[in-house]
């Protein structure tokens, strides 16, 4: 990893960090600072695993780059492992099953699809650890979808999501992070 590359991550981390979750801004903000993380973080997968022949650079794909690229490379097993290690974790990913009647997640055009909504949830509670890593890190991207589209409300309601979001997402990025200067040395 080059000074560049830490710099960048130590940077926006601290960013993120300094969101107080005070009010409904802090929520949207800290989510999106996260999210240029995390985007910055599976671009270099992306491009780590092009370097080594596994992908094509002319096959790109945002959200698989985002969700399946990036437990291809970190493990499945191992991300959620590391995900749900302590205990502040397993609270967090807990109360997203408890508010997943109160949110569509998967929107085409601003459209609720249902059926997807339902699978995504039920992945989430999967046995099979590969789609609960999936799922987890497709929830993180259909919601940064959906804020960066103008599909997400702006309202007090959101904090029930972007909560428990944010702090599973602030995990992810140190996992993933974490997994790239391991693979570096």
């Amino acid at each position: 990893m080059t000074t560049q590359f830490k710099n960048f991550y130590q940077h926006w981390l601290q960013k993120a960090d300094n969101y107080q979750n005070n009010e409904l801004k802090d929520y949207f903000d800290k989510f999106f600072t996260l999210f240029v993380i995390f985007n910055f973080l599976y671009m270099e997968i992306w491009n780590i695993r092009c370097n080594n022949g596994l992908l094509k650079k002319k096959n790109f794909n945002d959200r698989k780059a985002a969700t399946n690229h990036v437990i291809e490379y970190v493990g499945a097993r191992f991300y959620i492992s590391q995900l749900l290690i302590e205990n502040e974790y397993r609270n967090n990913f807990s109360a997203l099953t408890t508010i997943k009647d109160e949110f569509y997640i998967v929107l085409d055009w601003g459209k609720p699809q249902l059926f997807k909504d339902l699978d995504l949830w039920e992945s989430l509670e999967e046995t099979n650890i590969n789609k609960k890593a999936t799922a987890v890190l497709a929830l993180f991207y259909n919601i940064r979808c959906n804020l960066f589209h103008g599909h997400k409300d702006f309202e007090e309601e959101q904090k029930k999501l972007l909560a428990p979001i944010n702090v599973l997402l602030r995990k992810t990025i140190e996992i993933v992070y974490n997994k790239l200067n391991l693979t570096a040395l």
